[in-house]
């Protein structure tokens, strides 16, 4: 759910329907108690005790951009470490000054513990140079400290989604949870979308070996992220392969199974073919398979017989063609 101010100018009350992450920018609607969009104003949060201003930011068209950034924010949570979550004065006015309501709003510091202060908290994108040209929409992943485009064989290292364009050297901002908006980007509603297989490329609707689902679209222009599902898919093979674990790359990996004959088939378990049948390549040609070939040929030439007696007759010469007497 989008986060969402709502005030009552009569009883100068606002409401919030979260948390605002601390160091990070989201864009929160302001309605008042009858749905309707402020037109134009701004929001000022107070520090708790002391009531001074720390953040303020302006209302247009219903929607505020709350930069929690601001310098005084920061600074107050960094006096307090024991601090992850503090409730602070709100308060909205209109284009004139006027109070249009006041209440409480609590800002979250997920970096107090864990992430470190240079990551951005509660779905606010995250701001890091780009080592690589990175197209909006495109998942990305986080290498020797830059962000890269990542691929499925990626998956264990998928940071999110770039919110826009960037070029090699210059900031991107990755959007890792919550849901992501990029206008035009052309999703299909409803559709999961998955890391696509070659790093750089668009997101995929479908995946294929071990794919990550980055997450679900809810419109044309918005992907809701899921924070990532593994999964399995089977290709034309009734057999994909099986699970070992990648020491290297820290992860359970999937050996495909094997659909032509030789050596390099060694040790891998064996793929049918569409038909369901077993490729012959499979089958190697040694004299004991020779012998039997000609045998069941010499049986087929019995088969023609018709009667019981005869087929009892026949199926007696058959076990004895077999048997080699």
């Amino acid at each position: 759910m989008a986060l969402q101010i709502t005030y009552d100018r009569d009883r100068k009350t606002a409401t919030i329907n979260g948390a605002l992450g601390l160091a990070s920018v989201e864009t929160v609607t302001v309605v008042s108690d009858a749905a309707a969009a402020l037109a134009e104003g701004t929001l000022c949060l107070h520090a708790p005790g002391t009531d001074a201003a720390l953040a303020e930011w302006d209302v247009a068209s219903g929607a505020c951009e709350t930069d929690t950034r601001a310098s005084a924010l920061t600074a107050w949570f960094a006096a307090r470490p024991g601090h992850d979550c503090a409730d602070f004065r709100m308060r909205l006015k209109d284009a004139d000054g006027n109070l249009l309501g006041a209440g409480c709003c609590p800002v979250v510091d997920s970096c107090a513990e864990g992430e470190g202060s240079d990551i951005q908290a509660s779905g606010g994108p995250l701001e890091i140079e780009a080592g690589a040209e990175i197209a909006a929409g495109t998942p990305c992943m986080i290498a020797a400290g830059l962000a890269q485009p990542c691929g499925a064989g990626d998956h264990a290292r998928f940071a999110g989604i770039a919110l826009g364009h960037a070029d090699s050297g210059a900031l991107v901002r990755i959007v890792r949870w919550g849901a992501v908006t990029i206008p035009g980007w052309g999703l299909a509603p409803g559709a999961a979308y998955w890391l696509p297989q070659a790093a750089g490329d668009p997101l995929a609707q479908a995946p294929a070996g071990i794919a990550l689902c980055a997450g679900t679209a809810q419109d044309a222009d918005t992907l809701v992220l899921t924070g990532g599902r593994l999964a399995v898919q089977t290709a034309d093979h009734a057999l994909l392969g099986y699970a070992v674990w990648d020491a290297d790359a820290n992860r359970v990996a999937v050996v495909p199974a094997a659909t032509t004959g030789g050596a390099p088939a060694a040790g891998r378990i064996v793929a049918a073919r569409a038909d369901g049948t077993l490729d012959p390549a499979f089958i190697s040609p040694v004299p004991l398979l020779d012998a039997l070939a000609a045998r069941f040929a010499a049986v087929a030439s019995l088969l023609p017989e018709a009667s019981i007696d005869a087929i009892n007759l026949k199926l007696n010469q058959i076990i004895a063609i077999l048997k080699g007497e």
